[in-house]
């Protein structure tokens, strides 16, 4: 009988999401700050001769007639900082005056760490494991996506995605979950953990000839939720363990660091640098916000005279030139496109930042009047993407290393997003609890359910009855009939 043949082949069509050169440039210019993207444009001033520094003198190459001038306006005029009335009788900001063309004035500056000494500290230990180029490439990607506390919040199958549509990298979620682990052996403990869980528990399994090894990881893997509630009553029972036991279990657990990532920078760097701002927002006594692009010291880019006239020159009498003479035309011809690429890159990064910048300002009008920290209101991403009319990954990029000077200091850009009930927030919440419960009827104090309610309608925070209790214990508030006269 003769033998099926399986080595059958079949055509199918799918769509890719490939990034062109000029997305992949536009993308990376995009994510640098300002000190970074200086030292950008004088390597490419360093590497394509076609491109200089300096005003442009009318220039036109060929026949085209786009514009290439690098320096575009450092601010765009919206429509007034005030309240404005709306069909719907709903009061709302509007989108916040831009500074048109006014010098800027430095404020006083906050300090920051060093942030480059956390990244290349990590990247440094990649040496001492035995790792693939390929893992080591991944690596460096993680590493990148960790947050100054040294947590990996982002999913995994969603940093998949973005490197392969941003860098043309293929992995699997599976792939990046090896190198995560990988990544949570380096020091210092607790590095690359998910949630403050897993940071624990990572912190946990490394000390060695622990008496109370087991009883530390069933704490943290099994009665989690009862160790950050303080409900000591309840783990003794679940894990069959005596009192003396768990306090010891506990005082030993109290130790353990829950940010990781900030206390690597903190032995890192004793010193700290003035951070440079991307931005600079003021405030007149009207209340109108004004917002600039820090391009003190970005020159202004233009194509080179003599590569332009070169060219018109070839334009004009290409019938007449010999073949080395066409050579040296398309040398040049692609020097002035990689320029004129270069200097649309730019224009590009400056319009999404500003647009980026003035979304946010949109949205924390308040904050940046007043500088109450109180003032902010939650805020995600997504909706600065949609005013913005960009992608998420674009708000991202633009907020990533990215600070803004304003007239009550420096703020990195991710201060201003509270979404997910962290820094920020988390002290705006708690300081808000703090407030209500002074001021409440001691003869019908508040129950946590009420202040959920009061925090939801007030502050516009959708938070839990257990997440409330969770920050009055913290904040050592008694329950409602604890504190009833």
């Amino acid at each position: 009988m003769p033998q099926k043949n399986t080595n059958i082949q079949t055509q199918e069509q799918q769509q890719v999401l490939q990034l062109t050169p000029q997305q992949v440039l536009q993308v990376r210019l995009l994510e640098m700050p300002i000190q970074e993207l200086e030292q950008r444009i004088e390597k490419e001033l360093l590497d394509n001769e076609g491109l200089e520094k300096g005003p442009e003198e009318n220039l036109e190459v060929g026949d085209s007639e786009q514009d290439l001038e690098a320096d575009t306006p450092n601010d765009y005029e919206g429509d007034g900082g005030v309240l404005e009335d709306k069909e719907d009788g709903d009061y709302g900001p509007t989108e916040p005056r831009i500074q048109d063309g006014k010098t800027h004035t430095a404020f006083e500056s906050l300090p920051f760490s060093n942030e480059d000494t956390f990244g290349e500290n990590l990247k440094n230990q990649i040496a001492e494991f035995d790792v693939t180029e390929r893992q080591r490439e991944l690596l460096e990607y993680l590493i990148g996506y960790l947050e100054t506390d040294g947590f990996c919040r982002k999913a995994l199958w969603q940093i998949s995605d973005e490197l392969s549509i941003y860098f043309n990298i293929e992995t699997s979620e599976q792939e990046l979950e090896e190198c995560l682990h990988i990544l949570q052996q380096f020091d210092p403990a607790g590095i690359g953990a998910r949630n403050l869980q897993e940071c624990l528990l990572l912190q946990v399994e490394r000390k060695e000839n622990d008496a109370l090894l087991e009883l530390k990881r069933q704490i943290i893997q099994n009665c989690f939720e009862e160790f950050c509630h303080n409900n000591w009553d309840k783990i003794p029972g679940k894990l069959n363990v005596s009192k003396l036991e768990l306090a010891k279990a506990v005082e030993e657990l109290r130790k353990l660091n829950p940010r990781p990532g900030v206390s690597l920078g903190e032995s890192e760097t004793k010193n700290h640098d003035t951070i440079i701002p991307d931005f600079y927002v003021s405030v007149e006594d009207d209340g109108t916000i004004h917002v600039q692009l820090n391009n003190e010291h970005l020159p202004q880019l233009h194509i080179s005279q003599s590569f332009s006239d070169s060219l018109n020159e070839y334009v004009k009498n290409k019938n007449k030139m010999e073949k080395n003479m066409r050579d040296q035309m398309a040398y040049i011809k692609s020097r002035i496109d990689s320029a004129q690429g270069f200097i649309a890159a730019i224009k590009s990064r400056q319009t999404t930042m500003l647009n980026t910048m003035k979304s946010i300002i949109f949205f924390q009008q308040d904050f940046f009047l007043d500088g109450d920290d109180m003032s902010i209101k939650p805020l995600t991403m997504k909706m600065v993407a949609e005013r913005a009319k960009v992608d998420i990954s674009t708000v991202s990029r633009v907020c990533n290393s990215k600070y803004v000077e304003t007239p009550y200091g420096i703020y990195p850009l991710k201060y201003f997003f509270g979404d997910n009930l962290d820094g920020v927030a988390t002290r705006i919440i708690r300081a808000y609890l703090k407030e209500v419960i002074e001021n409440e009827d001691k003869g019908k104090p508040l129950t946590d359910d009420q202040l959920s309610a009061l925090l939801k309608e007030n502050k516009g925070y959708d938070v839990a009855r257990r997440t409330i209790a969770k920050y009055r214990a913290q904040l050592g508030i008694p329950v409602a009939r604890m504190r009833k006269n």
